[in-house]
């Protein structure tokens, strides 16, 4: 099931914590670290230790999608469990006024 959140192009989001799941719903564990890494979007993804991340936008007013891969196999195998964290980005609003220029000139 993929994930989503919502930041605007100043922003990114911390402390994004990866659970791993039975089918059944229970908490279970994985072989080794998870992996991250964008698939598009111009937003750029950071490890945080062996299942957290922080997802940093862009400057683009779009989404950018996350790919979130773990090995399921606890042996010498892999398999790999994948999903999508999804960031859409939204345009920073007006937070004050600024009132530059002007020369003075005879009437």
């Amino acid at each position: 099931m993929p994930f989503t959140g919502t930041c605007n192009n100043e922003q990114k989001i911390v402390g994004l914590a990866v659970n791993y799941l039975t089918a059944s719903g229970n908490p279970a564990v994985v072989d080794g670290p998870t992996r991250f890494s964008v698939q598009s979007g111009d937003g750029s993804v950071v490890q945080n230790g062996d299942h957290g991340f922080d997802a940093i936008s862009g400057s683009a007013l779009a989404d950018t999608v996350i790919l979130i891969e773990a090995d399921a196999d606890l042996g010498a195998g892999v398999r790999l469990i994948q999903d999508t964290y999804t960031l859409s980005v939204t345009g920073v609003e007006a937070a004050s006024l600024g009132v530059s220029g002007g020369t003075v000139v005879p009437k």
